[in-house]
């Protein structure tokens, strides 16, 4: 599909988003077959070499070859101990390994943009996963992940048996190899095609008889146990009595576990009791935007003309970026990808403004400032990555 962007509606269509969210996620799999050349523009297989080729990544943790009749991966080493060369990677991959590329997304711009759209639409965490298996692959284990997934099968095809008994929403770091039931159904995956698989369905994947290129598209939910420990988190930093240390020599015997116990009930029921939502909600939120990174895009041209912004000047945010705005202690935040931007309290109703706007608008049309500062106050967040001048 000749386009920049994906969106989550497209992937899964003629599924509706209603539902989806409604009958599958985190309930089902769901199969959306989609043209073969759909994601051509994403990734092809003819961008392997390119991708291989770039300095480190061969020789870095994001790099494996995968072979489950080892006792583990084949790490990235020769048995003298020097980095595997891309001579070394293909004949690897002859004899039957999988290449695994951990977190394309940050090698791949269109990926990297792919991910950040879904993130725009779901609002929990995504990453991508490469996986180039060869027609004489073995074949891997049947197991369970802790992350929904998206497969996007870009070459080739592969059958992917997947239970319908399941591990219920596991949490993160919970998966684990499990044999099949007698249960098992059957999905065919071809070039072009989507597989949505809810955390906790057993799956095994097996290679046809050729060779298969697919992203796992990874969605790491902000689950309701990190609301409530982001609504703790927050309230502690209000309340010394849950700042405190435990008792000297309490934990690791069982013996004095009990004089934890009233004050352990107590500090429950008033946690639960005063926790905020709204202070848990900017908690949550603030720490998924500080792990993201800005999205590669033409930034340093915009620094040059931002002295020539006028109120008439139009002006977006850049792509893939989301944002959130705070007020306390008598100043305003913008948070973004890969920064932050501080005021006084006076300007937020601009970045509020900023925030939510969902396509270009007018310097002059920020509200609650006076010429000049909003363009001064646009020159800045130009000049620190959020907003690009429409040209």
């Amino acid at each position: 599909m000749q386009q920049d962007r994906w969106t989550l509606s497209q992937l899964l269509a003629p599924t509706e988003l209603t539902s989806f969210f409604e009958d599958y996620w985190e309930q089902a799999p769901l199969l959306a077959s989609r043209p073969e050349n759909f994601f051509r523009d994403l990734f092809q297989i003819e961008d392997l070499d390119h991708l291989f080729s770039m300095p480190g990544l061969v020789a870095s943790e994001n790099f494996r070859l995968l072979d489950r009749d080892s006792p583990g991966d084949v790490l990235p080493f020769d048995g003298g101990g020097d980095t595997l060369s891309q001579a070394q990677v293909y004949h690897a991959f002859d004899r039957g390994s999988t290449i695994n590329v951990l977190g394309l997304h940050r090698f791949w711009p269109r990926v990297g943009a792919f991910c950040r759209g879904l993130e725009e639409t779901l609002h929990h965490r995504i990453y991508c996963n490469l996986f180039f298996t060869p027609s004489n692959a073995k074949r891997l284990h049947a197991h369970y992940d802790d992350q929904d997934v998206l497969i996007i099968q870009l070459s080739g095809s592969k059958r992917w048996q997947i239970d319908e008994h399941c591990y219920p929403l596991p949490l993160r770091g919970d998966n684990a190899d499990v044999p099949l039931g007698p249960n098992s159904r059957d999905f065919l995956i071809r070039q072009g095609d989507v597989l949505y698989l809810p955390r906790g369905f057993i799956h095994q994947p097996a290679v046809l008889d050729s060779m298969s290129l697919h992203l796992t598209v990874g969605i790491t939910p902000h689950r309701w146990v990190d609301l409530v420990s982001s609504a703790l988190i927050t309230k502690s930093q209000r309340e010394q009595k849950l700042r405190r240390a435990l008792p000297p020599g309490v934990l690791f015997n069982p013996a004095r576990h009990h004089e934890l116990n009233d004050q352990f009930q107590q500090l429950i029921s008033e946690c639960l009791d005063g926790a905020s939502l709204n202070d848990a909600v900017s908690h949550l939120a603030a720490g998924s935007l500080g792990e993201m990174y800005p999205l590669a895009g033409e930034h340093f041209d915009q620094l040059v003309g931002r002295d020539e912004i006028t109120e008439n000047t139009r002006v977006r945010r850049r792509p893939g970026m989301l944002c959130r705005v705070h007020v306390a202690d008598g100043r305003s935040v913008i948070q973004f990808p890969g920064n932050q931007v501080f005021g006084p309290a006076s300007i937020s109703p601009a970045l509020e403004y900023i925030a939510a706007a969902p396509g270009e608008f007018a310097v002059g049309d920020l509200p609650g400032l006076e010429h000049p500062s909003r363009i001064i106050l646009v020159q800045q967040l130009v000049l620190e990555g959020l907003l690009t001048e429409i040209i």
